[in-house]
């Protein structure tokens, strides 16, 4: 099945030469782009070569991609369809008007995936967004279908509808995880990968450089870099792929270079007016620009950007859990606390025995404490002071003279 798919969709990439073009950039560096050298098994072909050109068109393959998700989406809804109209009717003559319904649900399940944008490429290949477009539209095609049939006074089955649109739903997803494994299966071997140029300082070039390697499946080779002017003399003591000028000469190294997308680290000296130049000179050569930040570590998916006055602000949320994940987080803290009370309550009679042969007083101390939000709560702790020890702490502050600014400092023995 893997071959097939990888036939149809054109995956096996041919072998060639990658060479550059004259380029008048400062810095900017001609000739052959050789194959990173601390990368064992990277060969020409892992640079994208096919059938001699200068690099694979992305566009060509990403279009195959979306082609074949169609056939998918469409195929699937059709299976479960007619699947869906045997095992509720076996065929009955009376049912015949369903195998009309049956083949009016998959163009209209195709349609709904493309408004919900779930052929958009920058949700495809990674990520589980593009899962999530296809279950809000499994939902968004489950409600249209009994809002259409309640105001038609249509009577259609249930049984035939929950079969269907569960197994579409099913069906599409299934066929959209097994095309996203041959994807990540020909990039393994260098095929369907986007030419990257890294842009930023070295240290953090050779970073990005060394993950998206380990993570092939991202599809993102690192085939060269432009680093800050200062940084040019020592660049091949820190990066391992080739340096093609300081960060002036970006735009036309990409284009020299034969890179689809540019991809740019947290750098100073790349400030707003000079990122925005980049991206106006990348358009004319359809060059993706990313914006890599140092924040994505650390924030993940809780950074939003927000346009205020018309500038694009990045926000991060604060981490809270809601919904779902809250239920699944409060079960988990409950079971284990049950869990390790009965496993250290032995420890715990034990510890009350000590200190009610030892002191002979209450074995817990109780007090009122603030939590979050200003809520107040009833503390539990094992004592550890003298039953009276809150008379005796006011005792001594009335005593100090200097209670003022020392009553934080005493304390009661015991």
């Amino acid at each position: 099945m893997h071959e097939i798919a990888e036939w149809a969709w054109g995956l096996t990439p041919g072998r060639g030469v990658v060479t550059t073009t004259e380029t008048t950039a400062d810095s900017a560096a001609s000739g052959p782009i050789p194959a990173p050298s601390t990368y064992a098994g990277v060969t020409e072909r892992d640079l994208g070569v096919s059938d001699g050109r200068g690099h694979a068109d992305r566009w060509v393959w990403e279009a195959r991609y979306v082609k074949l998700l169609l056939v998918i989406d469409f195929g699937a809804t059709l299976v479960a369809t007619l699947a869906a109209f045997v095992l509720r009717f076996q065929g009955a003559p009376y049912a015949d008007w369903y195998l009309v319904l049956s083949a009016l649900i998959p163009p209209v399940w195709v349609g709904l995936l493309a408004l919900t944008h779930a052929y958009e490429r920058r949700v495809l290949f990674v990520g589980g967004e593009e899962y999530q477009r296809v279950l809000r539209a499994g939902v968004r095609l489950t409600l249209g279908i009994a809002l259409a049939s309640y105001v038609a006074k249509a009577d259609i089955a249930r049984g035939y509808l929950l079969i269907a649109l569960v197994l579409t739903t099913v069906l599409s997803l299934a066929g959209r995880f097994v095309l996203r494994k041959v994807l990540h299966r020909s990039r393994r071997r260098g095929a369907c990968m986007h030419r990257v140029l890294a842009i930023g300082h070295a240290s953090a070039v050779a970073q990005m450089t060394r993950q998206l390697h380990r993570r092939s499946h991202h599809g993102f080779q690192v085939i060269g870099a432009c680093l800050p002017a200062g940084q040019l003399a020592d660049a091949a003591h820190t990066v391992d792929v080739p340096v093609f000028g300081a960060l002036g000469a970006a735009a036309n190294s990409a284009a020299a270079a034969g890179a689809d997308t540019v991809m740019v680290m947290s750098c100073p000296e790349l400030d707003g007016p000079m990122l925005r130049r980049l991206a106006w000179e990348l358009e004319r050569d359809d060059i993706d620009l990313i914006v890599s930040s140092s924040l994505v570590d650390t924030a993940g998916d809780r950074i939003t950007v927000r346009p205020v006055d018309g500038l694009p602000m990045m926000h991060i949320e604060h981490p809270r859990l809601s919904g779902g994940r809250r239920l699944i987080k409060s079960m988990f803290d409950v079971s284990v606390a049950a869990l390790l009370l009965v496993l250290l309550a032995p420890l715990f009679l034990l510890v009350a025995l000590v200190i009610r042969l030892d002191t002979g007083g209450p074995v817990f101390f109780r007090q009122v404490r603030v939590g979050r939000g200003g809520e107040s709560f009833r503390m539990y702790k094992f004592r550890t002071m003298h039953t009276d020890a809150e008379a005796r702490f006011e005792a001594m502050r009335q005593q100090n003279e200097h209670a003022g600014c020392c009553s934080r400092s005493v304390r009661i023995p015991g």
